[in-house]
């Protein structure tokens, strides 16, 4: 009996052994799926980075909206660095960065007047866009420089 023929015996016997119900295959595929799609650990990395990056580029007073400057190059650093798609993370880390600025910017407004919500809603609309442009930018370089040249 050859190297090959043990093993999958010793597979069958495992899967023999382990009677796996419809649900639980069903369940485990989905949060296999959802692992594949969200990742908790990137987002949190994201949303921290990008939140610094908020704070220390939005602290230059003489040019207005500097901190979406901060939130695209790390939004860019990210997807040059990174080698796989992760857009939903990084667009949510975006427009959650630039909500909580937009709200620790104009909370007497959002507290006292009628349109808080609203700025902080087109605040986080305009980080998340800001930030998967500058994913999508540094993806397309590092796909530029890891492309063969025919």
């Amino acid at each position: 009996m050859s190297r090959t023929d043990e093993l999958l015996r010793e597979v069958e016997e495992e899967t023999s052994t382990q009677p796996e119900t419809k649900s639980a295959s069903r369940r485990t595929r989905a949060v296999d799926t959802a692992r594949q799609m969200f990742s908790p650990r990137y987002f949190l990395v994201s949303l921290v980075l990008t939140t610094i990056a908020l704070f220390i580029a939005g602290a230059i007073p003489i040019i207005p909206a500097t901190g979406l400057i901060g939130v695209f190059g790390v939004a860019f650093a990210l997807g040059g660095f990174s080698s796989e798609r992760r857009y939903l993370e990084v667009g949510l880390a975006g427009a959650v960065a630039s909500g909580a600025s937009m709200l620790s910017n104009y909370l007497t407004l959002a507290v006292v007047g009628r349109f808080g919500i609203e700025f902080v809603g087109a605040g986080a609309a305009i980080g998340a866009v800001v930030a998967l442009l500058g994913y999508y930018f540094g993806r397309d370089l590092r796909g530029g420089l890891t492309k063969e040249i025919e």
